[in-house]
């Protein structure tokens, strides 16, 4: 990919814009979900909660005729209950986002041509690749990996990382849609009303170091996973406030963010940008947030922040629909229809 730079599209969004030719795309958006039942298993000093999916039927209904190929958010039940080969399978649309085949950031896949990653993670002087299908950085597994160039890139709007970091989002598109295999396969985006309850237990995913490392100290060869807790932003604050030098009035944790913790001392270091922390919902597997920022892995006990993807969903079906090929367009019928679905 030979990227021109940064510029401001007509639509105000901000892009990097490439050379190549010939650009494809796909646009499915994901179901939904929005509600939460109790778990017995989650911790964090409070009742847990898992999410369940009650999805209106007719709002299901209307997302199937709208994307009616794409299936998202679930990987094979059957390899991920072997123990043996279940990280191989596990998280199927974790994504290494390089730059000259080097990893910088983690991210999700969407759709077969379209990934989610974090947007401090882009710089417009580089190349970048996508790497998914294995769960090894190097070497790369030929017989089940692609690599595939990025085509375009979009800049949330509301962008920023002067002081607080915030629209912490980035859309990817891929030079060709990469084939769906049990080692490839999209997340789901949540619906703009979904909610993350304090003591939800989801899974983060990375490559990047999970615990205090030396300096200098590689990325892990493989990837990791973490289970972890969503707390408040009140609470959220509160643990960045204890080595703050800045007035407590000044919130860190604003906006579209949502905030997570392991257990004890675990926690997500360097390395681990742009990836995903998703949540089970039923059967279904949500993209709930994007890596953002965290401290240091000298302060294990304080919490990552992340993208509150549901935020978000708007703009990245928007910009997928937006760019979508001429096999997923669909007629005013279809339209209507979905729409009666949605509303009875």
């Amino acid at each position: 990919m030979e990227v021109r730079g940064l510029v401001r599209a007509p639509e105000g969004r901000i892009r990097a814009v490439a050379t190549s030719p010939g650009i494809r795309s796909s646009a499915p958006e994901g179901p939904p979900c929005s509600q939460k039942t109790e778990d017995p298993g989650a911790r964090l000093g409070q009742p847990g909660f898992r999410l369940a999916l009650p999805v209106p039927l007719g709002l299901m209904l209307s997302l199937l005729l709208l994307f009616p190929a794409l299936e998202c958010g679930r990987p094979d039940q059957q390899r991920t209950e072997n123990m043996q080969d279940s990280m191989e399978y596990k998280w199927p649309w974790q994504v290494s986002l390089r730059q000259n085949e080097r990893h910088v950031c983690g991210g999700a896949l969407l759709a077969p041509e379209w990934v989610v990653t974090a947007a401090h993670c882009i710089n417009s002087n580089y190349d970048y690749s996508v790497m998914m299908g294995d769960t090894n950085l190097y070497p790369i597994n030929s017989s089940t990996s692609q690599v595939i160039p990025v085509m375009d890139i979009l800049l949330h709007p509301k962008y920023r990382s002067r002081t607080i970091i915030i629209g912490d989002v980035a859309l990817l598109r891929l030079s060709a849609p990469v084939p769906l295999t049990k080692h490839i396969h999209p997340i789901c985006l949540p619906s703009p009303q979904f909610e993350l309850k304090p003591g939800t237990q989801c899974w983060m995913t990375g490559w990047g170091e999970m615990r205090e490392s030396h300096k200098g100290q590689p990325l892990s060869a493989k990837l990791q996973e973490m289970k972890v807790f969503i707390i408040n932003h009140k609470k959220c604050n509160r643990f960045y406030h204890i080595t703050a030098p800045s007035p407590r009035y000044i919130h860190f944790i604003v906006g579209a963010v949502v905030c997570a913790k392991g257990l004890g001392n675990d926690t997500s270091c360097q390395g681990d940008p742009g990836g995903p922390l998703v949540c089970k919902a039923e059967t279904t597997w949500i993209l709930a947030g994007v890596v953002s920022w965290t401290k240091t892995c000298s302060h294990p006990d304080y919490p990552s922040a992340y993208a509150r993807v549901n935020k978000f969903s708007k703009w990245i079906v928007s910009h997928m629909k937006y760019s979508a090929s001429p096999l997923l367009d669909f007629s005013w019928i279809t339209l209507l229809f979905g729409l009666l679905l949605y509303l009875f």
